[in-house]
């Protein structure tokens, strides 16, 4: 199925599909916060919802669309979209710290 079938905002921006009590939707919508990344948030009750999570086997929350209609879905993997594209990378750089990311990640991932 083609990724590119949502239409984004008139201004540009990107969608962020999520809910307010979802803590992987937080994890993402925390980030372009602070990244200063314009983004309209919608829930999952939105009529393109059921679009934008076609894209997956399961309708899981967060899904962002890009202005261009990409879909990412995950906070994790939003997160890591825009680092690649910046430059600055926020994962570990050496072996140790990364084990150690992953495992404080599951943990955080799973209470």
């Amino acid at each position: 199925m083609d990724d590119k079938f949502v239409q984004s905002p008139q201004n540009g921006s990107y969608i962020l599909y999520s809910a307010p009590h979802s803590l992987y939707a937080g994890r993402a919508r925390a980030y372009l916060i602070k990244k200063g990344i314009p983004f309209e948030e919608r829930s999952t009750g939105h009529d393109d919802f059921k679009r934008a999570a076609a894209s997956g086997k399961l309708p899981t929350i967060p899904i962002l669309v890009t202005p261009v209609g990409d879909v990412i879905r995950d906070g994790a993997a939003i997160v890591e979209h825009f680092e690649s594209i910046s430059g600055h990378q926020c994962s570990p750089t050496t072996p140790l710290q990364n084990l150690l990311s992953v495992l404080f990640d599951v943990i955080g991932a799973e209470g």
